[in-house]
């Protein structure tokens, strides 16, 4: 005697050939959530047929896996992102923008888990729904996703709006900071062209190409300009892009928090030489940095 969920019999003919499984007589048993399994001998006449019929005990097993899977999956998922933690970033820049991301991502998370649970629940709760009924109006509802959605987005909002306002990251909050004489930064002019990069500090009237040198955690102002064409330089690890248009300067800021080499690429297309059109970007204590340039002076 099987025990287990309810069995239906099915007759039908003995197939001429004799067959290993299930899935030899139910040519779609892989792709139905009702499984069929082959019983034989006295489950045959526990069923009530005879030994010709074949009884199929069918099961409702796939879809609650299913749904188990996708539960426990989203959990781990969101219990790694929880608990994992970011790297230090090595610029205020880059830390700027990961803060951003870090807020964003606790909205963001929480709401695709919510959504995606709520889908597969309605998948699989109205699997068999042949006559659904018609959605009924619910105006609080209504009124409470509508709400909910716009203080979500006031908070995007607000939250994009205080980051893009950092000096570090727009320029003309840059240039505003600037006018008003409230910082002391140490300039640099970036000349961009096809296909590298001039860099010149007046300070020590020196100028190097293709390597960018600053010191750590000082704030370090970029007037860039171009010679020829739109570029944009973009430094990834210490959060630096701005586009750098011909005619005009532009400005970037920064103050790199840790020491080491990073990479610097221009991110506008410019020509058949831009894949080449990259540098380094060395940040040197200030002891080093002094000497650096003390060096670079008696060379120039």
């Amino acid at each position: 005697m099987l025990s287990g969920p309810p069995r239906s019999c099915q007759s039908v003919p003995r197939p001429s050939v004799a067959t290993d499984s299930a899935s030899d007589i139910n040519p779609h048993h892989e792709n139905s959530s009702h499984a069929g399994v082959l019983v034989t001998g006295d489950e045959q006449r526990e069923c009530g047929r005879p030994s010709q019929a074949i009884c199929l005990v069918h099961r409702d097993i796939a879809p609650v896996k299913r749904t188990r899977w996708l539960a426990g999956a989203g959990g781990v998922a969101l219990a790694a992102t929880l608990l994992a933690t970011p790297a230090a970033a090595q610029s205020v820049n880059r830390a700027a923008i990961d803060e951003l991301n870090t807020q964003l991502l606790y909205v963001a998370l929480p709401l695709a888990l919510f959504v995606e649970v709520t889908l597969v629940y309605a998948i699989y709760r109205f699997r068999d729904n042949d006559d659904p009924s018609p959605t009924v109006d619910d105006p609080a509802l209504e009124i409470t996703w509508t709400a909910a959605t716009a203080v979500i987005l006031l908070f995007v909002g607000v939250s994009a709006y205080v980051t893009m306002a950092n000096p570090y990251l727009t320029p003309a909050a840059a240039d505003a900071e600037a006018a008003g004489d409230a910082i002391d930064d140490m300039v640099i002019e970036v000349d961009a062209y096809q296909w590298g990069w001039a860099f010149h500090y007046p300070e020590s009237n020196v100028t190097t190409e293709d390597r960018l040198t600053i010191p750590a955690d000082r704030d370090v102002r970029l007037v860039l300009s171009s010679r020829d064409v739109i570029h944009s330089i973009y430094v990834p690890a210490l959060g630096i892009k701005q586009d750098i248009i011909p005619g005009s300067e532009t400005v970037a800021r920064t103050r790199a928090t840790e020491t080491g080499e990073y990479r610097l690429y221009c991110a506008e297309l410019c020509g058949d030489g831009h894949a080449r059109m990259h540098g380094q970007v060395a940040v040197l204590n200030e002891t080093t940095y002094e000497a650096w340039e003390e060096e670079q002076s008696a060379d120039g």
